[in-house]
């Protein structure tokens, strides 16, 4: 279970490491993570 935390977590940071400024990214990095757990329960 922690698996499917950590990995959208580190592609969280991948993001952000190489797109700072960029939000919409980010947003959609966020919302795809929150479906994924949400479907894994």
């Amino acid at each position: 279970m922690t698996y499917y935390i950590l990995l959208p977590l580190l592609k969280l940071n991948m993001i952000l490491i190489f797109y700072p400024f960029n939000l919409v990214t980010f947003t959609m990095v966020l919302l795809y993570s929150i479906v994924k757990l949400k479907t894994n329960w």
